[in-house]
Parts: C-alpha cells; structure tokens; sequence
C-alpha cells in the first residue's frame, strides 16, 4: 500500500511539473521594445516620431498599430532581457481594410542573440492574410532561446501590424531543432547594417545560415554577399552569390565543400525548376561534371524573398570543374557575350572573333604570363576547328574533346535553349591537350520559354542552326566555329547518332524525364505557393516569356507536352545508332526511385543512399 501511495504522489510531482512548463510556455513575454524608426504619419505622408509608433504594437489595442516610414526591411519586436525559448507567437493586422491584412502575409518572426540581428534564424512566418482585430497565433518549435525577437514586415508593407505578442519561458535551450518555411531547406542572409547586396563587385559583411533535414541540420558562418548574373541582375528578384568564410557543405549531400554559392532566382521561369531539369539531362547525356542544384526558401535581412535554387559556384575544385586548381596549366574559361567587360587580364578575343572571358585563374591571381598561355592553348582550338573548311578533318581533334562538345550540343537542341551559345564553358587539364567543353549551366529561357524560339516544335532544323542563321544570341562568331564542326566534318552525323543512341540506352526518355519533372514538382509545390505570392507573375509575360498560363500547374505541364515532342523530334532527326544497343526502355521510369532533389538512383553513376524517395510514375500534382 505505501508504494502505490509512493508512486501515485510520483505521478502527481510529475504531472504538476508538466502542468508548470505548460503554464511557462503559455507565459505572454514582456521586455524592452526595439524596431525601425521613425515611424510615419499617413495623414502627412511624412516621418514621425509621436505618432504610430513602436510601442502601439504591444498596447494590448488592436485598433492602434505600428507604421514605419521605412518601406521594406522594417520591424517591431523586444529585448527581452535575457534568453528565452518562444513557444507562441501572435500578430494582428493594422485595422486598415483594403492594405491591412496583406500586409501580414508573408511576415517573418525572427530570434537572435545578437542587438543587430546579425545572427537571426526564423522562428515562423505568416504564411496568410491576418484578419483585422483578430490575432492570429502560430506555435514556434525552435530549441535555442533567443534574447531578442521580432516580427519583420514583408517586402513593401512599412511593417503594418496592429498587436504582437511573444510567449514562452527563459531558457539557453540547445540547437536540436530550428524552422524551416517549407519542406524545402531555408537559406538565411543577414548583412552589417541590413544592407541590401546592390551590385556584382561589391561584398557585403554578412553572416549566413542554413538551415535543412526538417530542422535538425544547421550550418551557420560568417560570410560575404553579392548580387551575381546578367540580365538576370535586373529583375526585381535578385540573385546572389554567397561566400562562407569557411569551407562548408551547406547540405549534406552537397558533392563539394566550399566556400562559394549561388543562389539562382528563377525569376523568369514560372515552373522554378528549368535548370534542375537541364542538370537532369547533363546526367544523363554523361557530361563529367553536373554543377549541383537544390530548390531553397531564402530570407535577407528578415524578409522572405521567394524560391531559389542553391547551386555549386561554377570553379575548380574537389566536387567541381574537374581541373586541379594547384597545378600550373589549369584553365576554365567561358566564351562569353560579356567578356569585353571583364578585367584586361580575364578576357580576350580569340580567332574567328570569339570573346573569351578566364574564370580559373581568377582575376585576383591571374599572371600576364597565364593570360598569354591560355589565348594561345585557345587560339590553337579555334585555329584547328577553321582548317575544317580546307578539308581538314582531324586536326581539331587533337584540341577539342569532340564527345563533350557534341553532348553539349545535345543540350542545346533537346532544351532549345536561345542562350546554348551565349555562354559556354570550357576547361583543360595541363597533362592533356583536348579543351572539355562544359559544365551546362543557365537554362531558364529553355523548354519553350523565350518568343525567340517559341514554339521549338515549329522549328524542324536543328536549334543551333536556327540560331547561327537567325543571328540569335550568338557570342561573337562562335557560330561559326559550331557550324564548322557539325556541317562541313563528314563523320560529325555519325558522333552525334553516337552520343545520342549512349544516352537513350542510360535511360533519357520522355518516361524518366516526365517523373523527374513530376518528382520536383512535388517537392516544389509548398514553396512555389509562398514564391508567388512574393512575386504575383503567373498572370503576366516575364522577360521573354511567350505564354503567361495562371497557375503553377498548367506552367509545369508545358515541360511535360515539350519532353514528349522533343525526344521523338530528335529521335527522328538525329537517328539512333544501329551499331550500338539501341534498345529503348519505355518502362524505365515507371518503377524508378528518385531522391528528394529529383535525382534518380538507380542509375549506375549516381549512389543510393538511405533517405526517403519517390517512385517515379507520371502523376498530377497536387497539395
């Protein structure tokens, strides 16, 4: 009897303590009100310091609020004194009806240790409209207590809110668990001073985070910022180029540990996963080196800005462009529309008018003796590929891998990518003669996405002749050399058959490609819905955009209609090889397993791992 008194007074100890974290955790938090100032007077349209101010957002009044004068990057939040874990947090709208409630859609918590916010991970984020005089509560499930914390306004809303409130309990807490916004991993970005990264040649100070495996896995680093791209860097969706301080494997099944990112926009590019989808056919068409790619959710400064795709930086290294960075003769270039632009010693034409820009060694180490090595081991290529005219058809290739070039041109004719000759990378070993030409890279105008080739199927020649006639985005007269190879060399039909016929028996068919497309969009569908409530384009031509279709659905079924036409297209004009296993599997993607990147696995040339994978069978996308 005086044990089951023992143990039931157990039971009552232990409930009474859950009882108590239950009562901490529901604690609403008080502190010190921190935020942007000044705040603004809507009657005046000017700045102010008495009215609206920061402390109307914790007044317990949900038809006061708090407005900065500062558009984007503004905020509201407490010092709270000391570390806390949040459990809870709410937020009410400004009590406005036509501006009040979209301007809590999108909103970022944050948590930091740090009075600047340098160190701030995402604690949540309003995901919908908030409701006027309603406060709208979100349960927080992120182990490391925070000192400060705050809510930070989305992008062009002055802050709005009505009423805000933190709960939780004090705490140091642990680095178990950390946020995700979706599924897809989360990049954090915050910059001294949350400056905006506003051109390609300045770094900003920075300190990066990412954040994946449903919370569990954090890489954290000091760092630099820049905006990164072309055309690109004009669209109102910047892309950018992170650089850790150290190197790291920001994701665990990131080939390379580095210290160079990119983070690819996909602002024109409505299905956000073209170049994934390019990488996919990189693979499968054999190229040795595919640059990884791995859709993100990315936040700057506390304010989310949309979908990206987390890519390798295009650069030597371990994982990478397979040339040794540490061996003198090492080269990566990149014929290049914009190499005219590049530092004197980074760029060059080249014979038949090319324009060449050097990307390894790079502009900060590259010697004048390195500048006249590689024009010459360049101008060597050029030189051979002209003498095709004279009836000379094997010297060039003594200088160009011809299976890497062919397979690049493959690239271009199955994705009808306009840009296939805009920009091309090369490289070269010093132990070998032969330029390889690669990695592929910058497929966002590809896949029936750009009026100037718009609709491919009406096309019946091949792309990179269209291109060479029509005189379209063509770098230099790197048309040209193209056309030299593939329509004066006899034995080019043949290498091309060749290439073509090795990749269909490696499993690149309409089947496999289709479930891949279907594997990403699965995977992309949480984040693509936040994406394009940031960025309202579905309903609007982007760029070169031929088509604006409405809905994120019908935008990815224009991949699959292409991949259908597209492979019979090119099975018909190339020809399959008849010297080779030309037998095509037209179940191979049926019962296909693919990882969560969309990457196939039971291919012989990618590995297995443990993890969690999709069958690939065509399937319609759905929430």
């Amino acid at each position: 009897m005086i044990e089951i008194i023992r143990k039931s007074f157990l039971v009552v100890i232990v409930l009474s303590l859950a009882s108590a974290v239950e009562v901490m955790a529901q604690e609403k938090l008080t502190g010190i009100v921190i935020g942007t100032t000044p705040s603004i007077n809507y009657d005046k349209m000017d700045s102010t310091r008495t009215e609206n101010t920061l402390d109307m957002a914790f007044d317990g009044h949900t038809s006061t609020f708090f407005a900065a004068y500062q558009k984007n990057n503004a905020w509201v939040g407490l010092d709270l004194g000391k570390p806390h874990i949040i459990t809870r947090v709410g937020a009410c709208p400004r009590n406005h009806k036509k501006d009040g409630p979209k301007r809590q859609c999108l909103a970022v918590i944050e948590g930091a240790n740090s009075p600047d916010f340098s160190d701030a991970v995402p604690l949540q984020m309003f995901h919908e409209y908030g409701v006027i005089s309603q406060i709208t509560y979100l349960d927080v499930n992120v182990s490391r207590g925070f000192r400060y914390v705050r809510y930070v306004g989305p992008n062009n809303s002055g802050c709005n809110i009505g009423e805000l409130e933190f709960y939780g309990y004090p705490g140091e807490g642990d680095d178990s668990h950390f946020y995700q916004l979706t599924n897809l991993p989360t990049v954090v970005i915050s910059t001294e001073g949350a400056e905006e990264p506003y051109d390609k040649e300045h770094n900003l100070n920075c300190f990066i985070s990412v954040i994946s495996e449903d919370g569990k896995r954090l890489v954290c680093d000091t760092g630099k910022v820049r905006l990164r791209g072309n055309s690109s860097l004009h669209f109102p969706k910047k892309p950018y180029r992170i650089k850790f301080d150290s190197k790291h494997r920001p994701l665990a099944d990131c080939p390379a540990k580095d210290k160079k990112w990119t983070l690819v926009a996909n602002y024109d590019d409505k299905t956000l996963m073209r170049n994934l989808l390019a990488f996919r056919l990189s693979q499968y068409l054999g190229f040795e080196y595919t640059p990884y790619g791995q859709p993100v959710d990315v936040i700057v400064n506390g304010e989310y800005k949309g979908n990206f795709q987390l890519c390798d930086q295009i650069e030597p290294g371990k994982g990478r462009v397979p040339i040794d960075k540490d061996v003198a003769g090492s080269y990566l270039v990149e014929v290049d529309k914009y190499a005219p632009a590049e530092p004197e010693l980074s760029q060059f034409s080249a014979r038949m008018t090319i324009p060449v820009s050097i990307k390894f060694p790079d502009s900060d180490d590259i010697t004048e003796e390195e500048h006249n090595a590689i024009v010459d081991a360049f101008n060597v290529l050029t030189l051979s590929v002209n003498k095709i005219k004279d009836g000379d058809y094997t010297s060039y290739l003594d200088n160009l891998d011809i299976e890497s070039f062919l397979r690049y041109v493959l690239m271009g004719e199955f994705t009808a990518n306009p840009d296939t000759y805009y920009s091309i990378y090369m490289y070269k070993n010093p132990a070998d003669t032969h330029w390889m030409v690669g990695p592929v890279w910058d497929y966002n105008l590809a896949f029936d996405n750009d009026t100037r080739l718009f609709p491919t199927h009406d096309i019946q020649n091949y792309i990179y002749n269209y291109l060479y006639t029509q005189k379209i985005s063509m770098a230099g007269q790197i048309g040209t050399f193209v056309s030299r190879i593939m329509n004066e060399d006899p034995a080019t039909a043949q290498r091309l058959s060749n290439v073509w016929t090795k990749a269909r028996n490696y499993g690149l068919n309409a089947e496999n490609l289709n479930a891949f497309v279907d594997s990403l969009a699965q995977v992309l569908y949480a984040s693509q819905e936040l994406n394009f409530k940031r960025w309202d384009l579905l309903n609007s031509k982007v760029f070169n955009n031929p088509q604006a279709l409405g809905t994120y659905e019908t935008e990815v079924d224009v991949l699959h209609q292409y991949i259908d036409e597209r492979v019979d297209f090119l099975d018909e004009k190339i020809g399959l090889s008849t010297g080779m296993n030309s037998q095509m599997s037209s179940t191979l993607g049926q019962n296909s397993l693919y990882d969560l990147q969309g990457r196939i696995i039971n291919q012989p040339y990618i590995k297995s791992t443990p993890g969690i994978y999709i069958q690939g069978r065509r399937k319609l996308i759905h929430k």
